[in-house]
């Protein structure tokens, strides 16, 4: 799941691994027939093993996006009768629904010098951490494109 204009690299691994003879005629790509997503091949080294697949695939559109990664060799002189693989993916573009944000505190964190609470000042090593939801509850893969402004109601802050 993907938040409109976001993109994540869409790791696969297996089918079938460049032909030794004519490793010009190997073919690996993601196809998104629409509009609604993009995609581009990482670059990636080959392994002796288990062949892997990188793309960086992007959302455009709102809604369940659909593309076809196809993995093979096409056919050559040493290779008359090539593999071929594909595998249908898909690709959720949302809005998010939720935002929950989790603040943590140095420890031992500083002491309010007027009362015995903790307190958040302007500067201490306060992190805060947020997850982007759907409204089904469902996480975002990558919430990159969103772009968080604070405010504070208090004209003292």
């Amino acid at each position: 799941i993907l938040t409109l204009g976001s993109s994540i690299v869409l790791e696969l691994s297996g089918g079938p691994a460049p032909w030794l003879t004519a490793k010009s005629g190997y073919t690996e790509s993601l196809q998104c027939p629409d509009e609604g997503c993009s995609s581009k091949l990482v670059p990636h080294k080959h392994s002796n093993s288990v062949p892997h697949h990188n793309f960086r695939v992007s959302c455009h559109l709102l809604g369940v996006q659909s593309g076809l990664v196809v993995v093979g060799n096409r056919a050559s002189q040493d290779n008359p009768f090539p593999a071929m693989e594909s595998l249908s993916v898909a690709v959720r573009c949302d809005v998010p629904g939720i935002l929950d944000l989790t603040h943590t505190l140095p420890s031992p964190p500083p002491e309010c010098p007027l009362s015995d609470e903790v307190s958040l000042m302007v500067g201490s090593n306060v992190k805060t951490v947020y997850s982007v939801k759907t409204s089904d509850l469902l996480s975002f893969d990558n919430s990159s494109s969103l772009l968080f402004q604070f405010s504070s109601s208090d004209s003292e802050m």
